[in-house]
């Protein structure tokens, strides 16, 4: 496996809310690779507390509980639940500090774990995880959003309340495959047929850290106005 991920706060503002968190280990004999992208919701002007608390918490996660996990040899159904109950501990958590500080936060979380052949998505909001493989390219994660007046809004976040729904998938990893696990920043602009047609001469970090930065340069080319977000995984 291979990984790279960029933030940034795009060419219109001056404070980025989203965060990412991107981290790959060999355990024992296992191979593991944990991605989370949270957007900071733009309309609460502390966005970027809740962001920040959801990526910090899982590399807390991952560098203690999931490491643990992994020595164990403990299935990934089992991994999943262990992601849900964190985020649930994240929500209460960003809740409770937020009253505290008498103020307004939220933030999208797309929260992949791959343990060898396998992998576990615990999502909730509009950021999103694409996944390419021999079948072509799937979203893997489901929008948390509602139609209202005609506009599309988001209708769950992490911190905003105590009733979240966690979306969640499993299913298998094959050579080749490629994760997009991305911000709307990134995936409303992003040219996708050129992403998709780039990666497949992709096959060190280096290669991969300049794709990554070259769809960047492409999206800040576009309209978008928006905080930028992607961790791109390639299996090789």
């Amino acid at each position: 496996m291979i990984i790279s991920g960029r933030s940034d706060a795009g060419k219109s503002r001056s404070i980025n809310q989203d965060s990412l968190y991107a981290k790959k280990m060999k355990i024992g004999r296992h191979k593991v690779c944990v991605a989370a992208v949270s957007d900071g919701i733009g309309s609460f002007k502390e966005g970027g507390l809740a962001s920040n608390i959801i990526t910090r918490s899982i590399r807390g996660w991952t560098e203690e509980n999931l490491v643990q996990s992994i020595k164990n040899n403990e299935p990934i159904n089992t991994i999943l639940t262990q992601m849900n109950e964190l985020l649930v501990t994240i929500n209460n958590y960003i809740i409770y500090t937020a009253s505290m500080q008498k103020i307004t936060t939220g933030a999208t979380i797309s929260f992949l774990v791959i343990v060898d052949n396998q992998y576990a998505v615990a999502h909730i909001g509009d950021s999103r995880i694409y996944k390419l493989g021999n079948m072509g390219l799937s979203i893997i994660t489901r929008d948390h959003c509602v139609m209202k007046d005609g506009k599309i809004l988001l209708a769950q976040c992490v911190g905003h309340s105590s009733d979240i729904d966690i979306f969640n998938t499993t299913g298998s990893v094959q050579k080749r495959d490629v994760f997009f696990i991305c911000s709307d920043g990134f995936y409303k602009w992003v040219d996708l047929n050129r992403l998709i047609r780039n990666q497949k001469w992709i096959f060190n970090t280096y290669q991969l850290s300049r794709y990554t930065n070259n769809s960047f340069a492409q999206v800040k080319g576009t309209y978008c106005s928006d905080d930028i977000s992607a961790i791109i995984i390639k299996i090789v």
